[in-house]
């Protein structure tokens, strides 16, 4: 099972690092919207594949949540993109998220709010 667990925790750091190239891209192709809070944008932008915009994979949930404009603009500038295990545990250990900065951050406790307030940055 922790094989299992490992390979989950893998695959979830790097969709969240393709989630935040999507993010990247959605912005730079809809300066207008910039950043999007759904999975499904990306997807229909050609950014990321169908099974992703599920917002679940390898034992893990990816949730887009955060976006907000800048008082100069109705763009969205920030955003964040969370991952957490389906069932903690069994699925995987960690969380991890990211924003707008593109780092990689971890929560040793599975949190998605804890990693995002005071996750350790993955290199």
């Amino acid at each position: 099972m922790r094989a299992r667990m490992a390979a989950n925790e893998s695959s979830a750091i790097a969709v969240v690092r393709t989630l935040v190239v999507a993010e990247v891209g959605y912005s730079s192709m809809h300066p207008e919207a910039g950043y999007t809070c759904t999975l499904s944008d990306l997807t229909g932008a050609g950014l990321i594949d169908a099974k992703l915009a599920s917002g679940q994979k390898a034992g893990y949930t990816f949730e887009l949540s955060g976006c907000t404009a800048s008082a100069e603009s109705v763009a969205n500038v920030k955003y964040r993109v969370v991952a957490f295990p389906m069932t903690r545990n069994q699925t995987g250990k960690r969380a991890f998220c990211s924003d707008e900065s593109g780092f990689v951050k971890a929560d040793e406790n599975g949190s998605p709010q804890d990693c995002l307030e005071n996750g350790s940055t993955l290199q």
